[in-house]
C-alpha cells in the first residue's frame, strides 16, 4: 500500500498491532506521528492521543498493560523529553512489558546546529545510551527504505513481550513509502476479561 508519509504507516501499523493509547506530548519530531492521532476519548475503538508529561508518559504503557492486557505506546520529543521517558522504558524493560516508545531523534539537515538537544553523537548520542539500557531492543530507522525491516524487528521484539526504543529522523518519515504489508505479533496481548474475573474470584476465596 502506497503512504504520501511514512509516518501515517507508523500509526497505521500500531492500530495493526492492537495499540490504542497513544502517550506523550506534541512538539519537535513528535509532531509528525501525532499530527494524524485524534484526541483519546473513553473507550473509544480506534487508536488516541492521550496527552500526559513525559516523565509520567515513560510509565503510562505499564500500567495500562497491567490493567488491561493491552499494549500501549508512548512518543516523545528529542533530547531533553526522551531522557525523561527513559525512567519508565528502564521499568518496562526489568518489567518484561511489551511496549513502544517512539523516539524522534534530530533532523538529518540539522546535525550538530541544536546543541540543548543534540540527540545525535555530537550531542547526548542517544542512540547509543539506549543500546546500552536496552542492548538489541534498540531498532534506529536511518532511512526511510528500510522501515519494513524495522517494523518487522519492532513486532518480534514486542511478541518476546519486552519494550522497544524506536528512533528515528523526522524528516526521514515525512517521506513517501510503500509497504506491502505489516509485520504480525506471534503473540496475542489482548484482554481476557473472564481471566481477570477468575482471579479475582480467587482473590476472594483465599481471603
Amino acid at each position: 500500500m502506497y503512504y504520501q508519509e511514512a509516518s501515517l504507516a507508523i500509526i497505521k501499523a500500531l492500530e495493526f498491532w492492537g495499540v490504542k493509547q497513544v502517550y506523550g506530548v506534541t512538539g519537535g519530531g513528535a509532531y509528525e506521528l501525532s499530527k494524524h492521532l485524534m484526541t483519546y476519548e473513553k473507550n473509544q475503538e480506534s487508536i488516541g492521543f492521550f496527552t500526559i508529561a513525559e516523565y509520567l508518559a515513560g510509565f503510562a504503557p505499564i500500567g495500562s498493560f497491567v490493567a488491561s492486557g493491552q499494549m500501549a505506546c508512548t512518543i516523545t520529543v528529542p533530547g531533553a523529553g526522551s531522557k525523561l521517558v527513559s525512567c519508565g522504558m528502564s521499568d518496562a524493560r526489568f518489567l518484561r512489558i511489551p511496549a513502544l516508545y517512539l523516539m524522534p531523534l534530530n533532523k538529518k539537515s540539522c546535525e550538530n546546529q541544536t546543541p540543548l538537544q543534540d540527540a545525535t553523537r555530537y550531542g547526548i548520542n542517544w542512540v547509543a545510551q539506549l543500546h546500552q539500557e536496552l542492548g538489541e531492543d534498540v531498532v534506529y530507522l536511518e532511512s526511510v527504505g528500510d522501515l519494513s525491516k524495522c517494523l518487522t524487528q519492532i513486532a518480534l521484539i514486542l511478541s518476546q513481550s519486552r519494550p522497544v526504543a524506536f528512533c528515528f529522523h523526522p524528516d526521514e518519515i515525512k517521506k513517501e513509502i510503500e509497504l506491502e504489508n505489516f509485520p504480525a505479533l506471534t503473540r496475542n496481548f489482548l484482554f481476557e476479561k473472564n481471566r481477570c474475573d477468575d482471579f479475582l474470584l480467587f482473590l476472594n476465596q483465599a481471603v
